[in-house]
């Protein structure tokens, strides 16, 4: 379920992703019979955490017409989770600017293209691992590090498994146990935090990492990015900006890549990391 896993709370892929982007509209397997075992692994004291930022009133839109809302409504859609323009202008990317990616990455049995479960594929490297080292070496700069958020427990490989399980996790709002904590967070400007989207939003184990560091991750600059099936970034960015503590203008642009495409999309990185300020190689 790796990075190709658009799925809600129905068990079926939404018809209509947040980013608009098409999606097949075909059904998810069915949780393996073993629930309640599945049930009996994921913990079940959550973790509380800060409520979200209560929305900001808008100020009046003056509707002209049929068109004019259909194009207020499009523009909305592709800037919901990328501000306009790119973060050059603010200055923040440079030579000494200290970088960490901090990623989340599965592998296993995976959807194929499409969410084909008869034609699934069996990952040696998650995509969103790929991804981030990616991201690592295009980054012409001295200081780039990366971290791979590691669980205590493994997920399963299986794919129905791995659906069964997450649901659990995901439903519960538990926070599953890093085994690699890491402890040097506080040296980088920039950190980068990566996952596959899960059940329509990040992996829980991306709600531990925030947790376990808020208040370093508050005063970093943070670039949100992630690998998914057609859902885009599944509104996650805002989500995760909420979940840090931070306004959404202290982040960077995101972005958001197909998992059966992360192997071509060399050029689309290097572009959107020239775009945050950074020089490329």
């Amino acid at each position: 379920m790796e990075d190709n896993n658009n799925i809600n709370q129905n068990n079926q892929v939404p018809s209509t992703p947040v980013d608009a982007t098409s999606t097949p509209n075909v059904a998810m397997p069915n949780p393996t019979p073993t629930y309640d075992q599945f049930a009996a692994q994921v913990p079940t004291t959550p973790v509380a955490t800060p409520a979200a930022n209560a929305p900001k009133k808008s100020g009046p839109i003056i509707i002209f017409g049929i068109v004019a809302l259909v194009a207020i409504a499009l523009v909305a859609t592709i800037f919901i989770e990328n501000k306009k323009g790119t973060d050059v202008e603010k200055g923040i990317i440079n030579e000494d600017t200290k970088t960490l990616i901090v990623f989340f990455s599965h592998d296993g049995e995976n959807y194929g293209k499409n969410l084909n479960i008869e034609n699934k594929v069996t990952l040696t490297v998650g995509n969103t691992e790929i991804m981030a080292k990616k991201i690592q070496s295009f980054i012409d700069a001295d200081t780039v590090d990366i971290y791979e958020i590691e669980p205590e427990t493994p997920y399963p490989t299986d794919l129905n498994e791995l659906y069964g399980y997450t649901k659990i996790e995901y439903n519960r709002d538990t926070y599953p146990k890093i085994k690699n904590q890491i402890n040097n967070l506080d040296e980088y400007d920039v950190v980068f935090i990566g996952y596959p989207i899960w059940h329509a939003s990040y992996p829980q184990i991306i709600k531990s990492f925030v947790n376990d560091n808020r208040d370093v991750l508050k005063n970093k600059v943070i670039v949100p990015f992630n690998t998914h099936a057609g859902s885009g970034s599944a509104g996650t960015y805002k989500m995760l900006y909420s979940l840090i503590g931070v306004p959404e203008e202290k982040g960077l642009n995101g972005l958001a890549i197909n998992g059966t495409e992360v192997a071509t999309s060399d050029s689309n990185i290097k572009k959107w990391l020239e775009g945050l300020g950074y020089k490329t190689k």
